[in-house]
């Protein structure tokens, strides 16, 4: 959980080359949500470049993404980590859902994001914070 740990605190102190380190050459990114009609959307066109611009480009508020209920399994260098999520755009909850990251350890032993997969609500949100936890 180390390598996911560092990709949230370097999204929540605006840090492109703590993010940018964590990502696998290779990274792929999607995310699954229903649009405002109810329609299913995958969004597939995320890319790691984009995404750590994003987090570097100057920005308030702090983006701060809250995880809990971690489930890790793990066979070799291989890891799939799946965690609940809420993700606050400074103290105002912007969304919430799961995370699914699969992990890579690579001949230096250290784990890098092969791919991150999420889903994407505003409704029937819980977190740690809201409850006084994480």
């Amino acid at each position: 959980m180390a390598v996911i740990h560092r990709l949230f605190d370097g999204m929540r102190a605006g840090d492109s080359g703590m993010v940018r380190s964590v990502f696998h050459p290779q990274l792929r990114m999607m995310t699954v949500a229903r649009g405002p009609d109810g329609a299913l959307r995958l969004n597939v066109g995320a890319t790691a470049d984009g995404f750590v611009k994003s987090v570097g480009t100057p920005h308030t508020p702090v983006w701060d993404e809250r995880v809990w209920n971690e489930k890790v399994e793990i066979d070799g260098a291989l890891a799939s980590v799946w965690v609940d999520y809420a993700f606050y755009a400074g103290e105002k909850l912007s969304h919430c859902g799961v995370d699914h990251f699969l992990l890579v350890r690579g001949d230096d032993a250290k784990w890098t994001i092969l791919s991150l997969a999420d889903t994407r609500r505003t409704t029937g949100c819980t977190s740690p914070k809201a409850s006084g936890g994480g």
